[in-house]
């Protein structure tokens, strides 16, 4: 394989072979680096080129053509299998190709529709790699094929480009096999501003393509602007025998008429002209140079009429099927081991230049070297003879043509230079002898006429046959044409070789210029606009600084000079600085366009404070990208996202109780710079009275208390779940907010073990609560915000259905004892009403609730803070007659207190906050599960009780519970 490589180093310019993550690159006969890390090792070795063709050259010269081809997913790359020696052992060798790129660079999921997001905020924004789908067919081949590889080896160019695919293929190879071992913003305002004349424009700003436009404007500009200005010269001639030879003005032109005519006249005077001097010289016209990717994309515009794209396109058809050699490089440099000879040859049986090529040879190949080289491709030249028709034709007779004439030699001639004088005014005529064409006989692109002249010696005196004043104007310069747009992003900086093409393409696509008799360059109405504004904006963007700037530091990097993110770092914040300024002076785009395309620019409705939620929140514990607050489509609930997703699903997911959030300028002096306070609006009354209505918080972790009541669990911790909750109870009666709490085996201390309210997944207060009045559990855990807890003791303020929150949803208040009951460590809870109040001051604990006096229970106050109603049952069942307090506005302004007036105490209070602890519930650290009804508990808090047949509620008799209660 090594010394194979040689065979078919002018099809193949580069290999990669990457071992145990060292990376050789074999070029030609620097094979013989593939290290010995591959003795007395078999394997099955994956290839992959660049092309199909390329890899099926590569498996036929490696395989001695007896390689065996199958179908791949993609019906255009194929697979081929040969064995092969490698390092003197016989492997298996599986090639296959790439169709040039494979992977693209994209904004994450949340960044990609210009509508969702500030455009400002894609300067940070972070890109991933994906396969586009026209690929996806080759990603699954690679993929399964590198599966049962041990080692991969890459056959791409040896480029910027060829190794950015090169690692493109490692990176889909290496994530199905890690151990394979490798050997190698504006585009929406105008549309809003311009509906009708823009609705179906791609308007952007790239870096490349407006500086491109802005030749085509400064020139078009250029030429409108240019007034005519009337000039004078003298002109003399010389006739001999019908030969007249014309002598030039030194001062050229003069734009003064009459001190002209002064001159003129002068010369009239005396009109002898005496020769003062007669240079004989040998001229020389410099063959060219070899051919690169530039001087072939200018040719075929100016002399062969094809457009750059197409002559590219056509260039890159030859060189797939081996007729010429890549047609994509910077070099104008032959290396001096090619043997150029061979290739001469092949061409000598040519009926047009064979005669040529033969010369050629006998005088030995002898080509004018160039000064660029990018060390990768060397330049484009003809690989073997071939007989074609039309545009293929032409651009294969021109790089054949061009490498004949580069290794030929230059044409000679004989100039002759006379200048004369006629009173103190001097004038000048050349006259040139062809003596030998050479590289012009098969070079027809370039023309060098003969110019005869007089035979002249120093002293001569004659008389002019004419000495006259010519009059004439100056003209404007001429539109660009592609050639010369091409030679312009050259100088500049502009892309590379193989990109121009494709921003004359783009600026011609989106309508910002156009053609003018298929040879100049015009800008359109957009084109004109755009340029003109930013311009206005006293920045010159459609200059060509910014993008050069770029390119000379993309060159640092690939010389060593430079470190990649030191350049990525410079250039994100230079382009950013240019953004802003211009978005702050974005209205002089509308004027300049509304002025070309004839139309008054509506108004524009700023969205920042739509697009303000992707502004980030906190930092992705899993993948490090930013988390940005979504919702759900059709107004549903808010969630926390990656914004890394699909890759990463990582959410938190907010309570439905949060009707609306949004970031908030400030961030969270605890948690850090990378964490924002979030804007919340929730539900009237739903966090009560420990949270307004509207409340600036933090969910990076610092504020455990309102987490828990978000049913949040801090991002440090785990984040939240990638999947949403299930959907919220009915929401609580805004009129009492009843708070369920729980703790653990119920004891008075205020250890460890002590915990708020159990609640579904984590949450604060039960979904179903035990009685009212007394400890109403939910299904929550004791012992912290999780879990099922237990069911409520104490007396029964009534069957209570409590959301996810602790709040009260119904009540009965012809209720005896609600059952209740928990698991050994389950927790159990308790309703509590307050008061919705007014206002709220920052949160604090649940603190109790001051009892009624006992010696007045007429002082009683209801939780909506007036004083509470006796009432008597009067319905036939076993409470009838019994006394009870009750709110006494029967409005929905008041709430649900309710309390039998033979009570001996007041409904248990909420104790002060105690100590967090997350997980188990009880202070053995096991985990409590509790259910309704699991096992009871005394409502005078005594030990609780295994066994017995559940009871009623109301009457306290087997058989039925509280819902059929014959008793109700």
């Amino acid at each position: 394989m090594i010394c194979r490589m040689n065979l078919f180093s002018n099809l193949i310019q580069k290999t990669w072979i990457v071992f145990n993550d060292s990376i050789v690159r074999c070029y030609r006969c620097s094979a013989s680096k593939y290290s010995n890390n591959l003795k007395n090792t078999e394997m099955r070795i994956l290839n992959v080129a660049e092309k199909n063709d390329a890899a099926k050259g590569i498996s036929g010269i490696l395989s001695r053509g007896t390689a065996r081809r199958r179908e791949g997913d993609s019906p255009y790359n194929k697979i081929y299998e040969f064995e092969c020696s490698v390092n003197r052992q016989n492997q298996k060798m599986v090639m296959t190709s790439v169709s040039g790129h494979l992977l693209t660079f994209e904004f994450v999921a949340g960044f990609r529709s210009w509508t969702k997001c500030l455009p400002v905020e894609l300067f940070e924004a972070p890109v991933v790699k994906t396969c586009p789908e026209q690929s996806v067919k080759i990603k699954t081949t690679l993929e399964r094929e590198a599966r049962l590889a041990r080692m991969l080896i890459i056959w791409t160019d040896c480029d910027r480009e060829g190794e950015n695919i090169g690692f493109e293929i490692i990176t889909v190879c290496r994530a199905v096999n890690p151990n394979l071992q490798i050997y190698r913003f504006q585009t929406l305002r105008l549309q809003k501003v311009f509906p009708q004349q823009l609705s179906d424009c791609l308007i952007s700003y790239g870096s490349c393509q407006f500086p491109t436009l802005g030749f085509i404007v400064e020139r078009y500009n250029a030429v409108n602007s240019f007034v005519p200005e009337p000039f004078w010269k003298i002109q003399v001639e010389h006739t001999i025998d019908e030969l007249t030879v014309s002598f030039s003005w030194k001062r050229v032109r003069i734009f003064d008429e009459h001190i002209c005519r002064v001159l003129h006249e002068k010369c009239l005077e005396k009109p002898k002209a005496t020769v003062v001097t007669v240079t004989s010289k040998p001229k020389s016209k410099w063959r060219p140079i070899p051919l690169d990717t530039v001087e072939l994309e200018k040719v075929a515009s100016r002399k062969l009429g094809l457009n750059a794209k197409e002559a590219l396109k056509i260039a890159e058809k030859l060189y797939t099927q081996g007729y010429i050699s890549y047609p994509r490089t910077e070099t104008t440099i032959f290396p001096k081991e090619m043997n150029l000879s061979n290739l001469v040859q092949l061409q000598t049986a040519d009926p047009n230049w064979g005669e040529f090529a033969s010369q050629v040879l006998a005088d030995g190949p002898n080509p004018r070297q160039g000064k660029k080289t990018d060390e990768a491709h060397p330049p484009i030249h003809p690989i073997k003879h071939a007989s074609l028709g039309g545009n293929e034709q032409k651009v294969y007779e021109y790089v054949v043509r061009h490498f004949l004439a580069c290794l030929s030699k230059d044409a000679m001639g004989h100039e002759t230079i006379v200048e004369i004088d006629i009173n103190e005014e001097r004038f000048v005529a050349n006259g040139l002898l062809i003596l030998e064409r050479n590289y012009l006989l098969v070079f027809p692109y370039e023309k060098w006429n003969s110019k005869e002249i007089h035979e002249y010696r120093q002293g001569d005196r004659f008389d002019p046959t004419n000495i006259s004043l010519v009059d004439g104007e100056t003209s404007p310069p001429n539109l660009l044409t592609e050639a010369d747009l091409i030679s312009l992003m050259e100088k500049h900086g502009i892309g590379t070789d193989a990109t121009h093409a494709e921003h004359i393409e783009t600026i011609k696509a989106r309508l910002y210029a156009g053609m003018s008799d298929q040879k100049y360059f015009i800008p359109g109405q957009l084109g004109m606009g755009l340029v003109e504004g930013y311009d206005n904006m006293g920045f010159a963007m459609s200059k060509p600084h910014l993008r050069s700037n770029l390119e000379a530091d993309l060159k640092d990097i690939c010389d060593g000079r430079k470190e990649p993110s030191e350049v990525l770092r410079s250039q994100i914040e230079k382009y950013k600085e240019v953004f802003v300024q211009a978005q702050a002076q974005v209205r002089k785009i509308d004027e300049a366009l509304g002025k070309y395309l004839e139309s008054n620019p509506l108004p524009y409705e700023d969205t920042q404070q739509r697009s303000a939620v992707s502004r980030p929140i906190l930092k992705c514990p899993n993948c490090g990208n930013g988390m940005v607050i979504r919702q759900r489509a059709n107004g549903g609930s808010f969630f926390v996202s990656c914004v890394g997703y699909p890759a990463c699903r990582n959410a938190i997911w907010l309570p439905s109780l949060v009707i609306n959030c949004q970031p908030a300028a400030e961030t969270c002096s605890t948690c850090g710079n990378d964490v924002r306070k979030i804007e919340f609006t929730f539900r009237r009354g739903a966090l009560a009275p420990y949270y307004p209505n509207n409340y600036v918080g933090c969910i990076g972790g610092c504020d455990d208390h309102f987490l828990q009541l978000l049913n949040v669990d801090p991002v440090g911790r785990g984040g939240g779940p990638s999947q949403p909750p299930p959907p919220a109870p009915a929401p609580a009666n805004n009129r009492n907010q009843n708070q369920g709490f729980g703790r653990n085996n119920y004891d008075d201390d205020d250890d460890d073990d002590d915990g708020w309210g159990g609640g579904g997944g984590g949450g604060y207060g039960g979904r179903r609560g035990g009685g009212g009045g007394g400890f109403g559990g939910g299904r929550g855990g004791g012992g912290g915000f999780g879990g099922r807890g237990g069911g409520g003791f104490g007396r029964s303020n009534g069957g209570r259905e409590v959301d996810n929150y602790g709040n009260s949803a119904r009540s009965n208040y012809n209720a005896g004892e609600e059952r209740s009951g928990f698991r050994r460590g389950g927790g159990g809870g308790y309703s509590q009403g307050f008061n919705n109040r007014p206002t709220f001051k920052a949160p604090d604990p649940p603190s109790r609730r001051p009892p009624p006096g006992d010696d007045s229970p007429d002082d009683l106050v209801c939780n909506c803070g007036t004083p509470a109603k006796k009432f008597v049952v009067r319905k036939e069942n076993a409470n009838k007659g019994r006394e009870f307090y009750k709110c006494q506005l029967m409005t929905p302004e008041g709430c649900n207190f309710f309390m039998w007036a033979d009570s001996q105490a007041p409904p248990p209070q909420p104790p002060s906050r105690p100590p967090l602890k997350r997980g188990f519930s009880d202070s053995k650290d096991r985990p409590s599960y509790a259910g309704r009804g699991s096992k009871s508990f005394k409502s005078d808090g005594g030990s609780s009780q295994s066994g017995g047949p559940r009871k009623c509620g109301i009457c306290h008799q087997t058989g039925h519970n509280r819902r059929n209660c014959p008793n109700t």
